[in-house]
């Protein structure tokens, strides 16, 4: 069957509508996936290609949110962002990250040795950053974006689950501020519907841990441009972020 290719995480999308994935990386993530839909009672299919890996199939999830554009009613994204939230029956396989830990790993892994100085000063810096607000015990997606997020009738589910952690709600909610600033992924409805999903839960904004996910994603983002991009890259979304004044 013909599939289309949504993103470089591995993640197609066949002519039936159904939503798959094989990352030949690391089948945990893939089990992670499997158990965090399942938590959610979503149905998928399971499978062990001949090479040995599985491959993770949802069906009848609807089409990406990119697709769509600026026609959907916002509520439908920040409602979606509540039932992340709310799942209480957490698979025991999501489990917490050390987010310092990460960060140290992405720096010394992923930033090329041809950076200019500055570059790699900037970088480094991430390594004095304290992410102790964004602990938690809530389901997070961690890497929800427009790209990430599918609708089906007046339905938004979240696709990619391979980076859920259990962590601090609000992380999920700096994280797409962010990753909606980036001319790929922005759309004003998500915009919107991030303003609507923080008023419904304005009794318990974590401000402090709002602005630590921001951090967290501007050095996520700057470093997979350093990985796979351009310095020309990096550069324009280091000025996106300046002016935007969160660095």
């Amino acid at each position: 069957m013909e599939t289309m290719m949504k993103t470089t995480n591995h993640i197609y999308q066949d002519t039936d509508g159904s939503w798959v994935k094989i990352n030949k990386y690391n089948d945990l993530f893939t089990k992670i996936e499997h158990e965090v839909y399942s938590s959610m009672g979503v149905t998928t299919e399971l499978t062990q290609l001949p090479d040995g890996h599985l491959q993770i199939r949802v069906p009848n999830m609807g089409i990406s949110l990119r697709e769509v554009g600026e026609n959907i009613d916002p509520v439908l994204i920040a409602d979606m962002m509540t039932r992340i939230h709310s799942v209480t029956n957490i698979p025991a396989i999501v489990e917490k990250t050390d987010l310092m830990e990460r960060t140290y790993d992405v720096i010394d892994n992923r930033v090329p040795s041809y950076y200019p100085q500055w570059a790699k000063d900037f970088l480094n810096g991430f390594k004095n950053q304290n992410y102790d607000a964004l602990d938690g015990h809530s389901l997070v997606h961690a890497d929800l974006n427009p790209g990430n997020i599918v609708i089906n009738e007046n339905i938004c589910q979240p696709i990619d689950w391979e980076g859920a952690i259990l962590a601090n709600k609000w992380f999920d909610y700096g994280s797409m501020k962010v990753f909606n600033m980036l001319p790929k992924f922005h759309l004003d409805v998500v915009d919107d519907a991030l303003e609507i999903y923080r008023d419904q839960h304005s009794s318990d904004v974590d401000e402090t841990a709002i602005q630590q996910a921001i951090q967290f994603r501007i050095l996520t983002v700057l470093t997979y441009d350093a990985r796979s991009f351009t310095l020309d890259d990096f550069i324009n979304d280091f000025n996106l972020f300046k002016k935007e004044c969160l660095i």
